[in-house]
């Protein structure tokens, strides 16, 4: 028992480094995993090697560190692209061939311990390079005492016990699993565990194999297309079978010679299509231990459940595009907001392109606020975010604080506000908190506006077409009623690939019963700063109430005092957004440029020197952000641009009339603090616009906000928001500069 539980932890531990070691450090988190990882190499430094590779090739690069049981699951994956993206069942298809070859030397082993005697004293040639190699075994071209030309196939060793501990540990897992989540059971993954447990099993007993090839020879014995080896069974035992190899029959048949074993495609086609799948259809051909296509497909399905996170494990493109959504989802909970970090909010999606529209559901006296924000894409089939507004008032902090608990079940609103009103209902049923359901009763299932100002519902928007797809999203009480709001529309017939909700901050919503029932069903992501108390309030102070979903944590801003504000989750949001583009660019990845600035007359090339930084040390962390928030705004607002990413110097002149620039624009950022408030900063931004042959100062400005209400870094793109203005009266008038003097040298030709 002792020395199985010492394989089992150190199993675990070669696992979670195979993960890490290709940068799944999420799954090995989340499993806990990361616990049975020696501390000094839990920092990912030591794992985050450079790896531009996307999803697929890094989830095949773990299955064949992990060997061959995973291989095994790899290459069952890899039959069902009916499943499985194209992507992925491309790299899976390489386990089929690509496993390594075991050294020779173990070769004789095995051989001399089956056979019981030397290589020699069996063969008059042994061939020590395999002709090819799978996960279980290997086989090698031989030549008998009688001259008889054989394949011998060799099981790799130890690979039983490998095979053994890696059996139990998926069934810990599954029985894990099971005991956890609904869906588990729902689902039987132990069961189907199990039926991959005997299937493999069965492919490490070589004896079962030639029995059922001497079965199909039998079968197929009048079949003059199909010959199926001998078997010598003086020489064939669990671990070692030997066949004969014909070399080819008839010349006129595309059969492969033994040299080349995988040039055979067009073969293997016709032959499953056109005799065996014939012979198993008319005859009957079965084999004791076959792994039927329903065990295959249930192998494969508890493949995905157990590790469906693997699966949605994304490169540096996707993890990018991820991104780009929480900072969009972000910016979209807080534009539903009035104040300045409303109006920062706002700002920032028009100048990304999106429509925005604030709407008022009544409610009793006050009403619930939403915004919807949406964006046209080249498919034809718009993007939309609803954010809903959460606490504002005292009332809604009442609201948050109500535990107790409503039946949540039905199709209609009719039936969900009939259900809601039952009492004594069973903790077994889907119940969810009664203030955060009242508080949606009346949600935005609302009435929102096409471009022709025609009112239609949100379940209207989707029912009618089902390529559209909406993004609910909200911070603390709005990311509760975003979850329920997609619950809701789920229970009323809306597909759930149509529907996905991100939250910030936001407490759990349902009990456990709640959870199993929309888990499976509901694409819903967690944000989390750090030391958000909000986040389990539910379950520390009342239980009762689960959390579900995917989980991201992030670091809260050092700047913000209250981890749960709304401005911290943004900062964070932002943050996270620059760093994956900044990393899908290191890796080569085409990008969308952000939104550029309309043409319009030609006014020169504008030489843009990098941002200038005066901040004080405790500020530095956030001035790489700074540069690249206020490099996206020239780009948005100066159509004829130079972007400089050389340190600005007094050469900045020279670098401008090299680049070919008529203006040149110096800015660079200070910040003060207010010594009332420990993180309070006032942050200004200072800029200079040159005429580059001249050296003349054209125009100069200075932008300043406090940060009250802000991250420094919001502060900065606040003010840097507000020189939009100075660049388009500088571009009119240097325009209109240029145009005038154009028209006084073609007059003075003229004359």
């Amino acid at each position: 028992m002792f020395a199985k539980r010492v394989r089992h932890i150190n199993r675990y531990r070669e696992i979670a480094t195979a993960l890490l070691s290709q940068g799944f450090d999420y799954i090995v988190e989340e499993t806990g995993l990361m616990q049975k990882v020696p501390y000094y190499q839990r920092v990912r430094p030591v794992f985050a090697k450079e790896n531009t590779g996307g999803v697929a090739e890094r989830i095949r690069l773990v299955l064949e560190q992990l060997g061959p049981t995973y291989v095994k699951l790899g290459q069952i994956a890899s039959t069902r692209p009916d499943l499985l993206p194209p992507d992925i069942i491309d790299e899976l298809e390489k386990l089929q061939d690509a496993v390594p070859a075991f050294p020779f030397t173990d070769v004789l082993s095995v051989l001399q311990e089956e056979l019981g005697g030397t290589v020699e004293n069996f063969f008059q040639h042994f061939e020590p390079q395999p002709i090819a190699a799978a996960s279980i075994g290997q086989v090698h071209k031989a030549v008998l005492k009688t001259g008889r030309t054989v394949a011998v196939k060799i099981q790799r060793p130890s690979i039983a016990i490998d095979i053994q501990t890696d059996l139990e540990i998926l069934y810990e897992l599954s029985n894990l699993a099971e005991r956890r989540f609904h869906w588990a059971k729902s689902y039987q993954v132990m069961d189907m565990i199990d039926e991959f447990s005997k299937s493999l099993r069965s492919e490490l007993d070589y004896t079962s194999e030639a029995r059922n090839a001497e079965k199909i020879s039998k079968q197929f014995i009048n079949n003059p297309l199909i010959y199926v080896p001998k078997i010598y069974w003086d020489y064939s035992t669990v671990l070692l079978t030997m066949e004969e190899i014909v070399e080819r029959l008839d010349p006129s048949l595309n059969i492969l010679d033994v040299a080349e074993p995988f040039d055979s495609q067009n073969l293997r086609h016709y032959l499953s299509k056109r005799v065996i799948l014939r012979e198993a259809l008319l005859n009957k051909l079965w084999t004791d231990g076959g792994f039927c296509m329903k065990k295959i497909f249930l192998s494969l399905l508890s493949l995905i459940l157990l590790w469906s996170p693997v699966l949605s494990y994304a490169g540096p493109k996707e993890e990018y595009e991820e991104a780009y959504l929480l900072y969009i989802a972000a910016g979209a909970s807080t534009a539903a907001y009035s104040g300045r970090v409303g109006e920062l909010a706002t700002r920032y999606l028009e100048q990304d392109g999106w429509q925005i529209d604030h709407y008022v559901q009544p409610q009793g006296h006050t009403g619930i606020r939403f915004l919807v924000a949406k964006k046209d894409l080249d498919t034809n089939v718009p993007l939309y975010f609803l954010a809903i507004v959460g606490t504002e008032s005292n009332g809604d902090i009442k609201a948050n604080l109500k535990f107790d608990k409503v039946y949540f079940a039905g199709s209609s609103e009719e039936e969900f506000s009939a259900n809601a009103a039952k009492e004594k209902v069973p903790n077994s049923e889907p119940k969810v908190h009664r203030g955060f359901y009242e508080f949606v009763q009346a949600g935005p299932s609302a009435t929102l506006r096409d471009a022709y100002q025609t009112p239609f519902s949100l379940p209207d928007l989707l029912l009618n077409d089902s390529r559209n797809k909406i993004y609910l999203t909200g911070h603390s009480l709005g990311g509760a009623a975003a979850t329920l709001t997609g619950a809701r529309l789920i229970s009323m017939g809306i597909r759930p690939e149509q529907i996905r909700v991100i939250t910030f901050g936001a407490p759990a919503v349902g009990n456990a019963a709640f959870a199993a029932k929309f888990e499976p069903l509901l694409s819903l992501t967690r944000v989390v700063n750090s030391g958000d108390p909000v986040t389990g309030i539910l379950q520390t102070l009342v239980g009762g109430y689960k959390q579900f979903g995917q989980e991201i944590k992030w670091t809260t801003p050092p700047t913000v005092n209250d981890p749960h504000l709304l401005i911290g989750y943004l900062d964070s949001a932002l943050k996270n957004y620059y760093d994956q583009r900044r990393q899908a660019a290191a890796a080569g990845i085409h990008l969308p440029a952000p939104t550029a600035a309309a043409k319009r007359s030609n006014h020169g090339r504008v030489y843009i020197a990098p941002l200038q930084n005066n901040l004080p040390a405790s500020l530095t962390t956030d001035f790489w952000y700074m540069n690249e928030a206020l490099s996206d705004e020239y780009r948005q607002t100066i159509p004829n641009y130079t972007l400089s990413n050389e340190a600005t110097s007094t050469s900045w002149r020279e670098a401008a009339i090299a680049s070919g620039c008529q203006w040149a624009i110096l800015s660079e950022v200070n910040a003060i603090r207010v010594k009332q408030e420990r993180s309070t900063y006032y942050i200004a931004i200072s800029q200079t616009v040159y005429d580059v042959a001249t050296g003349a100062v054209v125009d100069t400005a200075i932008f300043s906000t406090g940060t009250y209400n802000l991250t420094p870094l919001e502060a900065f793109i606040h003010a840097s928001k507000g020189m939009n203005s100075l660049q388009h009266t500088w571009l009119r008038d240097a325009t209109i500069h240029e145009s005038t003097k154009n028209q006084v040298y073609a007059n003075q030709l003229e004359q």
